[in-house]
Formats: C-alpha cells, structure tokens, sequence
C-alpha cells in the first residue's frame, strides 16, 4: 500500500458524484494505489470533471460504493456473496486499475472451465473443433471458438490470459506439433505467432507450473513417450526438461497449486507445491510385449529439475482423470487393466494426501455415479470435476454411433412376418436400431410401420412403435405396447455398448458425493478441460 507522500497524508475531505450519487470521503483514501485511475484524477494526470464542485465519475454508484468500502476496509474487506456481483465488481477494479488479487481465493465462482480437442466417437473418427466453455456460476456450456482444424487428443492448459492448445490428432490420425492459442478476454483463436513444438505429440498433459507451460508425454509407446519440453514466455520458444522415468500411455498428470489458487501450498514433506507437478499410472511396455497397467506416482520438481517416486497407487490405473484440490490428489474413473481383450472401466476414485505423503483408504473418496476411462478431470473452487469419458469395456462390442437396438414388441397375435399378416392385423415386429429421439417409417408389402423411439435416459415420456395395415380397403392403426426405454424403463435393461458421454460431475467435499451438473453440448471423450480464474493471470 501507498503510504510516503505528504499527499496520502493530507487529510483534506472530497466529495465525488458517480452516476448521479454523491460520495463524500478522505483524499488519503483515494490515494493509496499510485498506479490507480483514481490516484490519476486526484494527482492532475488524469482529465476529470467538475460538476457542483464534485468530481464527477461515469460509473455504477453501487459498485463504487464497494469498490470505496475496500479502500476503506484494507484487509478487512469482505467480498459480497453473490457472484454476479463479484463479476461486476471485478469489472469495476479493473476500470480504475485496482488490485484484483482478492477476487481468486475468495470468489472461485468466477472460474470457468475450458475443454477442448476431444472425439465423438470411440475410434478418434470425429474430433471436435470447437473450444466450449463452463460458467460454474451459471452452470451452463457455450461454445465460445472454432480451431482453425478439427483435433482429438490435445492437451490444454491456461498460461496468462491465453488457452494453449497443444498437438493432438486430426481427422486423418496425423500428430501434430501445432500449438493454438485463444484469448480469453477477447476468445479470438490463433495459430501464428507462438512456436510449435519440437516434438509431435497426442494423448498426452500439458500444465502450468512456475511460469511455465509443460508439455509432458506421448501417446505413442516407447518411441519419444518419455519426453518432456516446456515453453518460455521470455524466449517465446519451447525448451528440453528432465524425461518421465518411464515411458507411460494414458497417464495423467497435473500442477500443484491449482490454477485458481487451491489451498493446500503449505509446507510439507514434498516442499514447495507451487514448484511441482505429479504424474501417475498409465499403460507401460509394448502390446503383446508385456503390456501393463502402472501404479506409479512421481512428482517433478522444477527448482532441482529432477523426477522422483512418491508412495504407489493402492491398484493400477490407465486412461484416467486427475486433479488437485484441497491439498490431495483425486484420480478418476480409468481402466484397471491393459492388454487383456477386454479392459472395463472403473468408477472408483482413489485420493492421495499430499501433506501426509500417503493414499487414503480405498473407498474413503466417493466413487463416480457409473464407470468411465477416458475422462478429464479439473479442480475449481474447492471442487472436482469429471466430464465427459467413456462408458462400457474397452474392446468389448463395436459402437454404433448413437443406436440402439430396441427390445422387440410383442402383439395379440403371433404373426412375425408382412407378408403372412391378415389384413388388418396386430403382428411381432423384429428388433430395429434406433438412433435417440429418432422417428422411422417404413413400408413393406402394402403394410406401414411407424417407430418412435426415446433411448435416452434424458428422454422424457415413453417410447412406442405403431402399425397401420390397409389391406381389403379398411385403414386400421393400431396401438402397440409401450417400449421400455434404455434408462429407467420398464422391462430387462439393454446392455449399454461403449460410446463417448456428454455428463459432467461434480464432487462436493462436504457431503462426499458426487452431483450431476449441465452436462456438455456434445459427448466427447479423450479431451483436454482446465480451469481459468479471471484473476489467476
């Protein structure tokens, strides 16, 4: 704080008009942060206008009546509850070039979450080109940018007030090297202008730590999986760090702190948080060489540049989701084995102490509401979340693309085909994929189905399939039983095929639980998701 001229000390009254309210108070207090727009006006540096004597200010009189409460306040300044206020109120600090540095711990509602290069498919067929956002206040997705190209398996992380995007795949299988940036302030995307990588890179982590962005991996076995090279916003070039000790597939790794000043960077048995980043498990050896799942957690510390083991994971863990928050480590979802020729997803969740050095009891952490792999995970406000991933056994049943294969409907007569149907008559209809909320017609022998169909879980109403059979003249619908829908229906449940998901979850640390949130605009799976608080940068 500001506190040697004689000025600051002058304890001379003003009085100012914003938007149409007087304000009466000390100089001193207006003068306390020299680089402020505030201290600009009162200096003479600044234009100002006089209006009935008063300084007169164009802004909300409401916010500056906080904004003067925080210059009165010092430290003892509380921000308001509500976080729209606190979204205004930012705006404001900013306006009259305030410190902002109160709003990330005390305000993580203001947080939003990015995710990004992610496919619809279960075979990398369709990556996304769109980068969509998560206002946690609102509890709301938007798609706030399109990539200059469509890419899968990409990893993201927030440096400034930039997204970097970084490697990936496109549409054609091809790693890339590429490295995309988008203006969170403005959301204008570009690819010129920042260095590319040195290394071609997919399904592999990028985080933030000590100022610098990490690129940390590879998705391909052996060959380069190790690598790890970081980006140097002095030099605007990206540079060679320390290789993983193994050369893992499908790890996870992440900061520590959070992006949005997580508590927890106390001291402890591994030093100094703000300095390090944790990798665990993934899928190490070659297919049909001694493919396996690993256990392993080691942590990079960047003073000394060097790797190290910390306590292994109570069980294996590949194609997982993990975050930091309240000074643990949350590992999400994943597979527990590889290699086999069918890998299942797990919903369990394990947590590691970080203070303690030690894992939790397995169990002790709520598990996720149903299995995924291949998920993101990022911590906000105190919180983690999961989205998006996928559902069903790794190389278990091929995927049809949003179908569903509906339980055949059963009438008062036993009829099975068109052709034997009397006119007029109720028959057997065999069993027909269906996409979701998906309407077929179809007609056959003088005879016309109509399928209606909501295999959806978050499909309200029933499902029903109706036949009309015009023969000898006599137009005749007829009503066919009810059919049971995919989730919460009535009748035996429908075994659920492998395929990309859109849900998002959200774990409450007090309750233990995990909650359903709005869910994503697309189900997606091997994405990238990080976390970005406006006062973070």
């Amino acid at each position: 704080m500001y506190s040697s001229p004689d000025r600051v000390r002058d304890e001379s009254v003003i009085s100012l008009n914003v938007g149409g309210k007087s304000f009466t108070t000390y100089r001193a207090t207006l003068l306390q942060y020299p680089d402020s727009m505030l201290y600009a006006m009162l200096s003479g540096s600044h234009a100002s206008v006089s209006l009935n004597g008063e300084l007169f200010i164009d802004r909300d009189p409401s916010l500056f009546e906080e904004l003067l409460d925080f210059l009165r306040s010092g430290p003892d300044y509380e921000l308001p509850t509500d976080a729209r206020t606190c979204r205004r109120l930012l705006r404001e600090f900013r306006y009259f070039q305030l410190p902002t540095n109160i709003f990330s711990a005390a305000s993580p509602e203001l947080a939003r979450i990015y995710a990004v290069g992610g496919s619809t498919n279960t075979h990398m067929h369709s990556p996304a080109g769109t980068v969509m956002c998560y206002d946690t206040y609102f509890d709301g997705w938007c798609d706030i940018a399109d990539l200059p190209a469509a890419r899968a398996c990409v990893a993201s992380a927030t440096l400034g007030n930039r997204l970097f995007i970084l490697g990936g795949k496109d549409s054609w299988g091809k790693e890339l090297s590429m490295v995309t940036t988008c203006e969170l302030s403005t959301h204008t995307v570009c690819s010129d202008g920042v260095k590319h990588m040195a290394t071609p890179r997919h399904t592999f982590s990028a985080v933030t730590a000590a100022g610098r962005l990490f690129a940390v991996g590879h998705g391909r076995l052996g060959d380069e999986a190790e690598t790890v090279e970081f980006f140097d916003q002095g030099s605007a070039a990206w540079w060679s760090a320390s290789p993983l000790p193994h050369s893992p597939k499908f790890h996870a790794v992440t900061a520590w702190p959070g992006l949005c000043g997580e508590p927890g960077s106390g001291p402890s048995s591994h030093g100094d948080h703000s300095n390090v980043m944790f990798s665990c498990g993934g899928q190490v050896g070659m297919p049909g060489v001694g493919l396996t799942c690993s256990k392993d957690l080691i942590m990079f510390d960047i003073r000394t540049r060097a790797w190290r083991s910390l306590a292994s994971m109570p069980g294996p863990r590949s194609r997982h989701g993990m975050a930091a928050c309240n000074g643990r480590l949350y590992i999400a979802g994943g597979c527990l084995a590889a290699g086999a020729a069918v890998e299942s997803p797990t919903a369990a969740v394990l947590s590691y102490d970080v203070r303690a050095g030690r894992w939790l009891v397995e169990g002790e952490t709520a598990p996720l509401p149903r299995p995924l792999d291949s998920l993101a995970a990022v911590a906000v406000g105190g919180r983690v979340y999961a989205l998006g991933g996928l559902t069903g056994a790794v190389g278990g049943s091929p995927r049809r693309e949003r179908v569903r294969s509906i339980p055949p409907v059963m009438s008062a007569s036993s009829v099975s085909s068109p052709s034997t149907m009397a006119a007029g008559s109720l028959g057997r209809i065999s069993s027909a994929p269906l996409s979701r909320h998906a309407s077929v017609t179809a007609a056959a022998a003088d005879v016309s189905f109509t399928l209606l169909a909501a295999a959806d879980h978050q499909a309200a109403g029933s499902s029903s399939a109706t036949m009309s059979s015009p023969g000898a003249g006599a137009g005749l619908s007829g009503h066919l039983s009810s059919l049971p829908r995919q989730h919460g229906g009535s009748g035996s449940p429908v075994e659920e095929e492998r395929h990309a998901t859109d849900v998002v979850y959200r774990l409450d640390m007090i309750s233990n639980c995990w909650e359903a949130v709005r869910s994503m605009r697309y189900p997606m799976h091997s994405m990238s998701a990080t976390a970005y608080h406006p006062c973070s940068s």
